[in-house]
């Protein structure tokens, strides 16, 4: 519903329309919304429905001696006066209490009813929300899947697997090395539990130097991660060094290397 429609309707002009209690400029601004918004329209059907049946429920009989005096007023000659007939003037202000609370119960219902209707229309759009961030999610997901394979389908992208030794046999890591695209990635196969405050850590051999290039972290379902690339890099190296990391490694704890 139209902000525009809910305002006016909050406004009671409506019912007091229906009721005939409106000014000149009121009831142009009714009769303009009525015509305007079918909305206004159905609302002021329904509201002249229950008055009508409010009117007939409320209906007084008039006093039985009316119709006599009728009757024998066109019976009697031409000029004869005829008593008029006590008739007790009908007191509308109860009548009008009645009808206008009516009114005020029906406007409430359909505006009970609009508040339902815009409740399910504002958990709609939240659904719709929802659906629409899990599809930008998705997209999201799947251009960085669609990224990471070309990255593998580069025909310049080297794959190069390290293979733990005695230091740790079950270590197993795949490196995608591009040195077109100055981009290295990871896939952890298998990362054993060493002992407490301990960790893998790569080294790059650039000109006989060993250049940090991170600890190896463990990765959800082999899943593969960015990894620092280093230009010039002549082979890979694995350690196990200190929790954190270390500024040089400990070639005496060399778990695997792979040339490139």
């Amino acid at each position: 519903m139209k902000e525009e429609i809910r305002e006016f309707l909050n406004t009671g002009l409506l019912e007091q329309y229906v009721l005939g209690l409106t000014d000149l400029s009121e009831t142009r601004r009714v009769e303009s919304f009525i015509q305007k918004y079918p909305e206004v329209q159905s609302i002021y059907a329904d509201l002249q429905d229950g008055m009508a049946r409010l009117a007939a429920e409320s209906a007084v009989d008039p006093p039985p001696d009316v119709k006599q005096f009728i009757m024998s007023t066109i019976d009697a000659p031409m000029g004869t006066p005829q008593p008029a007939p006590k008739i007790q003037k009908f007191n509308w202000t109860p009548f009008l209490a009645v009808a206008s609370a009516a009114l005020l119960a029906l406007a409430g219902y359909f505006w009970n009813n609009s508040n339902t209707t815009q409740n399910e229309l504002t958990s709609v759009k939240q659904e719709y929300n929802a659906y629409q961030a899990e599809c930008e999610k998705n997209q999201q997901t799947y251009a960085q899947l669609q990224a990471q394979f070309d990255y593998l389908n580069d025909p310049k992208t080297g794959k190069f697997c390290l293979k733990g030794n005695q230091k740790s046999n079950a270590f197993e890591v795949i490196a995608y090395w591009n040195d077109d695209q100055q981009k290295s990635m990871l896939r952890v196969l298998d990362l054993p539990q060493l002992p407490e405050k301990q960790c893998f850590q790569m080294w790059a051999d650039v000109h006989g130097e060993m250049v940090n290039l991170g600890v190896i972290q463990v990765a959800d379902n082999q899943a593969l991660i960015d990894f620092s690339y280093l230009a010039d890099a002549e082979s890979l190296n694995v350690t196990i060094e200190p929790l954190g990391g270390s500024d040089h490694p400990n070639v005496a704890n060399l778990v695997a290397n792979v040339s490139i």
